[in-house]
């Protein structure tokens, strides 16, 4: 999960928390509350939230899959997905992803 704040289209991701995969299945993920909880809390002590996701589509492309537009539910919500070769960033809103420009200052 990624901790950070965001102000419009904005995001600025200041930690990252690794969440236990509980699916049996190799080709999905489901979060482990207990991780996500803690995630939420550790965010919220440093005054930030849970403002996106990361994962990987190791025999996929970085672009949203289909499991990943059933899963997606919390409007501007940043999903950073990684491939074996690039890493692309999206923000769900209005029932859509969006692709959207990374930057690092």
């Amino acid at each position: 999960m990624l901790e950070g704040a965001h102000d419009g289209n904005a995001f600025r991701i200041t930690a990252l928390h690794p969440a236990r995969n509980l699916s049996s299945r190799p080709d999905r993920f489901e979060i482990d509350p207990a991780d996500h909880l803690k995630a939420q809390k550790t965010a919220r002590a440093s005054c930030h939230a849970i403002i996106g996701c990361y994962h990987s589509h190791p025999h996929g492309a970085a672009r949203p899959s289909a499991t990943d537009l059933a899963g997606a539910e919390q409007d501007n919500f940043l999903w950073l997905i990684v491939s074996d070769r690039e890493l692309n960033a999206f923000v769900y809103r209005d029932g859509v992803f969006r692709g959207c420009m990374t930057g690092a200052d």
